[in-house]
């Protein structure tokens, strides 16, 4: 199970990476109309870099968690572990 902690937040931070600069590509641009009907697209770049940012922060993050309850062994915790049958289940 560690493994597969580990495989997934690999995954994510890749991922989550991949993803930032996708989504700051497609949604950085800005559409600008001119009363002749003509369309421009131009890239805002303070908007770009609020994407890319957000997007790679929220992906470090969750890596950073999946890492640390790998690490602490948050997943073989006894304490989360199924109750032991009582007494009364054996009858």
């Amino acid at each position: 199970m560690l493994k597969k902690c580990q495989i997934l937040g690999f995954l994510v931070l890749v991922l989550g990476i991949i993803g930032s600069f996708y989504v700051a590509y497609e949604f950085g641009n800005v559409v600008d109309f001119e009363y002749s009907g003509r369309v421009f697209y131009e890239r805002d770049w303070n908007l770009t870099c609020a994407y890319f940012a957000t997007g790679c922060f929220s992906s470090i993050l969750l890596w950073t968690i999946l890492e640390k309850k790998k690490n602490t062994g948050f997943i073989k915790n006894p304490m989360f572990s199924p109750l032991p049958r009582s007494r009364c289940d054996r009858i």
